[in-house]
């Protein structure tokens, strides 16, 4: 399968890790790179991710394929249409520089070339749970993908958004709905007479039932990150020209080690400076939120996987 989309020596560029390990930071420091265009969320729906991950046809696979390249296709023409009709309104005087420059957060200087060599940047965690998707889209992209301590990955989904909250629990055993809305969910699955996320084992039923939020969030974590460990190890796509691994806690402490090695994996040059957004207070935080009860459990479950996720 070949993309239709032409980037010269600018191959799209994916950013992944689970919910809250630093995508969202790291996409924007690589999206500071001259001729770049961020986007994340509304192209590759984690629903949609949810919904090859539970299993389709191929023939439905390759119907998601298209479709979804066709959205990157139109969401690049679109954006590159709205730079045009503001630039046009900006010689004609009818909005000032100011407002121009605040509309479209002008990284570079806007030339003929400009979407011609696009640097297509897209940032998606859920994307985590099956980076192959990401290569069968465009064979020629780059994916970095950024582990962080999943104690600190559940502490920060919780407290930023109440994720897996007991209540949510509750209403998921009283419903019928097979689809939920929250992303974190995606498909709802009756499994020993109890209603569960389809990404949570057997074997864990009871634990995400009963267990508190923290390791609801961190079941998620498993699963993501394994997932990805599994895929990543057992297809031939992946090689070091297009995919690389970071961990959170070296790459927020040591930023300066990455800009390098950045840099040499993505063929680009991002400025030193842009690391400066980096904060090593984030590292430990999660000691604040998670009693050492929960902090243990994740912690047994974290050292029987880590040796195979992180080579270490």
């Amino acid at each position: 399968m070949t993309s239709k989309m032409k980037y010269k020596s600018r191959p799209p560029i994916f950013v992944i890790g689970s919910p809250r390990s630093g995508t969202t930071v790291l996409s924007e420091i690589i999206s500071s790179m001259p001729y770049s265009e961020l986007f994340h969320d509304i192209l590759i729906t984690p629903h949609i991710v949810h919904k090859i991950a539970d299993g389709i046809s191929s023939q439905d696979y390759e119907f998601y394929i298209c479709e979804i390249r066709a959205n990157i296709e139109s969401a690049i023409r679109q954006q590159r249409q709205r730079r045009i009709l503001l630039l046009a309104k900006l010689l004609k005087g009818k909005i000032s520089l100011k407002e121009f420059s605040h509309s479209i957060l002008l990284k570079t200087r806007l030339d003929s070339n400009f979407y011609e060599n696009i640097r297509f940047i897209y940032h998606e965690p859920f994307l985590t749970m099956n980076p192959e998707l990401i290569l069968d889209i465009f064979p020629e992209a780059k994916i970095v993908h950024i582990i962080r301590d999943p104690r600190a990955c559940a502490s920060s989904l919780i407290q930023s958004y109440n994720a897996f909250s007991d209540e949510l629990i509750l209403n998921m055993q009283n419903s019928n709905e097979i689809y939920s809305q929250i992303p974190e969910i995606g498909i709802i699955k009756s499994i020993k007479e109890k209603r569960v996320p389809y990404w949570v084992d057997k074997s864990d039923i009871e634990l995400f039932i009963e267990g508190p939020n923290y390791l609801r969030a961190y079941l998620l974590w498993e699963y993501l990150e394994k997932s990805c460990y599994e895929k990543v190890s057992n297809s031939t796509k992946f090689n070091k020209t297009n995919y690389i691994l970071l961990q959170y806690n070296d790459f927020v402490s040591k930023p300066k080690l990455y800009v390098n090695k950045l840099n040499d994996f993505l063929e680009a040059n991002i400025a030193k400076g842009e690391f400066n957004r980096l904060n090593t207070k984030s590292i430990n935080k999660y000691k604040n939120f998670i009693d050492e009860k929960v902090i243990k459990i994740i912690e047994c479950r974290y050292a029987a996987i880590k040796k195979n996720i992180l080579n270490v």
